[in-house]
């Protein structure tokens, strides 16, 4: 977020968020805290949930939560939702056993996999950081 603390409405997105832990640190960089809007999904429905308790416990509106309980693999980011982010953070799950839909295009290596899915879903000054 490095020249970008001052930025209203700054967009992060992690598509495999968890409890929502890296998207939290961004209001750590940020001046304009209450106005980062924070996008995410997760596969599993009760760290979903967790994620979402989480964010309400750290002070985030509720109008700057886009969280889906989704499999980023297997299910596109939502239409109406916006698709260009300031920010992605991931921490892919590596030990995850993911198989491909029917028909569905894959690659071998499931945290290449999912870098591949979002690569497209960041502007062009976006900031990008994976744990590995």
């Amino acid at each position: 977020m490095h020249g970008k603390e001052d930025v209203r409405g700054f967009t992060i997105y992690d598509p495999t968020m968890g409890s929502g832990s890296l998207l939290l640190n961004a209001r750590r960089y940020s001046n304009e805290r209450l106005s980062i809007n924070y996008f995410g999904q997760e596969l599993n429905t009760s760290t979903y949930n967790l994620a979402r308790m989480n964010m309400i416990l750290h002070g985030v509106p509720i109008n700057n939560q886009h969280l889906h309980n989704a499999d980023t693999l297997d299910q596109d980011w939502p239409i109406e939702e916006p698709t260009n982010f300031d920010a992605v953070v991931m921490n892919p799950p590596y030990s995850a056993h993911w198989q491909p839909s029917k028909g569905q295009k894959t690659i071998p290596d499931l945290s290449a996999m999912v870098l591949h899915q979002n690569l497209r879903l960041i502007l062009p000054s976006c900031s990008m950081a994976i744990i590995t």
